[in-house]
């Protein structure tokens, strides 16, 4: 087996870090209710600002800077835990240009948030 393979298959996790891995399910729901707890706090002041009560949105998230993406299945599945519709517009490993959408179609009320920001 040549290097770049060898160097490939060590790297390579997908049988380990997805969804249907109960372990790794398990870390992801503490990590995103940590992180995402740290975040909002005790108000979010974006949310605040931006958010309606009981008023639909819509929003598309784009790139800052190019690069290669990844989490995509684990972004989904915060958004659809929080009640959020999603539609990724790319895949994990996929380039990304500045500027290019990687999620669109993100539709929400203001109630599918946490009751913090409220």
């Amino acid at each position: 087996m040549d290097r770049q393979k060898t160097v490939e298959l060590a790297y390579q996790k997908e049988n380990e870090l997805n969804l249907d891995n109960r372990n790794y399910l398990s870390w992801l729901e503490k990590f995103f209710d940590r992180e995402y707890g740290e975040d909002v706090g005790s108000g979010d002041v974006t949310s605040k600002a931006v958010l309606t009560k009981n008023k639909k949105g819509k929003a598309i998230l784009k790139a800052k800077q190019s690069g290669i993406i990844g989490g995509v299945a684990e972004v989904s599945w915060f958004y659809r835990k929080h009640g959020l519709e999603a539609k990724a517009y790319t895949a994990d490993a996929k380039e990304i240009m500045k500027g290019e959408g990687s999620f669109g179609s993100l539709r929400w009320t203001k109630r599918h948030f946490s009751n913090r920001e409220n």
